[in-house]
């Protein structure tokens, strides 16, 4: 049994630095037969680890800071291995793996000299300390899980160099020193638990900064994407524009042509039919802002095609103080939003509503639409949870609003009423 024992806490490093990499890495692209690769990682990895960390602890404290260096490097290697990612994504995930493993350690020793549990830094460890150790690690790694699964952010990141600085110094002093120097032989439990207590917040604290991390590098990511969004909507502006007044001309020109010519009375009902069809491309809706009636003349094509009843009421000089970009851009991702969402309900229910009013300074973008979720609406931050199933390039259409919206100081609110989707924008006029 003692035998068994020993083994398991010699050759448990690596597995455990595995794991805890694996429940931040494992939403990265992964390589062709992955989990044949992470069996292959698992055996071949443990075995070096076991080799190497036997024959550090023999041969001085400098040899345990190179095998510290080593494992590492097995683990900037492992994640290339089974992932596709940067050698940057590769650091922070490491670290992540080692902040986890370092962290249910240090509690569970910590526990162990409170308990007054004997046989915890000895090679020879004790039956309880075996097993107090073993459920530790269960609960920090379910813990670590439960808190990335549902308070992080585990999608694409854009990482900022820099700030991987000060967790990857943080996390190889803490490892590095606390296997070189920490020597606990001779020293009082009150000196140990103090020393341990350090440790683990420092390991919480190297946490947090790395959730940070993840946090503003999905940020990061998501502007990158809302930004390359609006570069095309800006192209699209621009084609859109000349294509409507190119449509609107050679329709206006050849209904007064048909309209002039085919004046038969076998032919008139027919004639009228086409002419009718004819004035879809050349009613422009107009608002007294050229950015708007481009958007709402487009977007109100789209929904005469598709059964979609769209009502306007827009005083659009009330909005010249936006740029025409971030006109095109706002109310293209609002009557967009709202087309999707009606497209999923029943035939009488899409309908959408949009208005432009002012009162003082003060400018309201009202839109308000039915939608199929069953009156309730997942917020994050006060954005919609998109509910495609690719959620990774979904849902920077609000996001692309509310950076608008925030570069005039203004406020957006989002709320459900029912089975009633309500979005509503408040700016204010410059004097």
């Amino acid at each position: 049994m003692q035998t068994a024992i020993n083994f398991y806490f010699s050759i448990k490093l690596f597995p455990m630095l595995i794991l805890g990499t694996l429940i931040f890495a494992f939403y990265l692209q992964k390589r062709r037969f992955y989990w044949l690769r992470v069996v292959g990682v698992l055996v071949v990895c443990t075995a070096l680890s076991y080799l190497i960390w036997d024959f550090a602890r023999s041969h001085g404290k400098w040899m345990i800071l190179l095998a510290n260096i080593i494992f590492f490097v097995e683990l900037w290697a492992m994640l290339f291995f089974l992932f596709r990612c940067t050698f940057f994504e590769a650091v922070l995930y490491s670290i992540c793996g080692w902040t986890v493993e370092h962290l249910a350690t240090n509690i569970s020793q910590t526990i162990a000299v409170i308990a007054g549990i004997d046989g915890v830094f000895m090679r020879d460890y004790s039956l309880r300390f075996f097993f107090l150790n073993v459920f530790i690690n269960i609960v920090s790694y379910i813990a670590v899980l439960v808190m990335f699964r549902f308070f992080g952010n585990h999608g694409k990141i854009r990482l900022e160099k820099k700030k991987l600085l000060i967790p990857s110094v943080t996390a190889f002093i803490i490892y590095s020193c606390v296997s070189i120097f920490g020597s606990y032989y001779g020293a009082s439990a009150d000196q140990i638990i103090c020393l341990k207590f350090c440790v683990i917040a420092c390991c919480i604290t190297n946490l947090s900064l790395l959730f940070g991390i993840f946090d503003s590098g999905n940020y990061l990511y998501k502007l990158d994407v809302s930004e390359q969004l609006n570069e095309k909507r800006k192209a699209q502006y621009e084609i859109s524009r000349e294509t409507i007044e190119v449509i609107n001309t050679k329709c206006h020109d050849l209904r007064k042509m048909i309209s002039s010519t085919f004046m038969k009375e076998g032919i008139k009902d027919g004639i009228s039919e086409i002419t009718k069809k004819l004035d879809i491309y050349d009613s422009i809706v107009e608002t007294d802002n050229k950015a708007l009636d481009l958007v709402l003349t487009e977007k109100s094509l789209y929904c005469e095609n598709n059964d979609i009843k769209l009502t306007v009421i827009a005083d659009g000089a009330e909005l010249d103080f936006l740029s025409d970009m971030d006109i095109y851009s706002l109310f293209g991702n609002i009557l967009d939003n709202a087309v999707e969402a009606v497209m999923k309900v029943e035939p009488q229910k899409r309908h959408i509503s949009l208005s432009v009013r002012s009162a003082g300074r003060l400018v309201n973008i009202h839109s308000d639409n039915y939608f199929d979720s069953g009156g309730s609406i997942r917020l994050s931050d006060g954005v919609p949870v998109t509910t495609k199933d690719d959620k990774l390039n979904h849902g920077y259409g609000i996001l692309s609003m509310k950076r608008v919206v925030e570069r005039y100081d203004g406020v957006l609110e989002i709320s459900a009423d029912g089975d009633v989707f309500n979005l509503d924008i408040v700016m204010t006029k410059p004097l």
